[in-house]
């Protein structure tokens, strides 16, 4: 637990000194002569700043949202694949029409029920 702490915080941290360099950049670009046009330039770069921040982090949550759920999927997968073998495929002789017919079945079943829940 420590140490997933530890690399959110130190990633966190790496992605705050890149946006507070930019930030102060923008924010300070002290020119001895600086026109309307800069000041302008300026306030569209913080605009964009601040827009790739929260593209940033909306994205990280997508991305994370996506991977937890294929995480799941998979891990169910696998024991789906395990409780199978050890029903019939790792018995000798037991690959026989029954066992296709109960995987398609048990393919179809949760299809159905997705189906009927909406």
């Amino acid at each position: 637990m420590g140490q997933i702490i530890f690399i959110i915080w130190r990633e966190s941290v790496e992605a705050l000194l890149v946006v507070g360099i930019l930030y102060a950049w923008l924010a300070n670009n002290n020119n001895a002569i600086q026109t309307a046009n800069d000041i302008k330039s300026n306030k569209k770069g913080m605009m964009y700043l601040w827009a790739g921040v929260a593209f940033g982090l909306l994205a990280a949550l997508l991305i994370g949202a996506a991977l937890l759920a294929a995480t799941a999927i998979a891990r169910e997968g696998s024991e789906t694949v395990i409780f199978l073998y050890g029903l019939g495929i790792g018995q000798p002789g037991a690959l026989t029409s029954q066992l296709f017919a109960a995987i398609g079945i048990g393919f179809i079943l949760p299809f159905a029920t997705f189906y009927i829940l909406q």
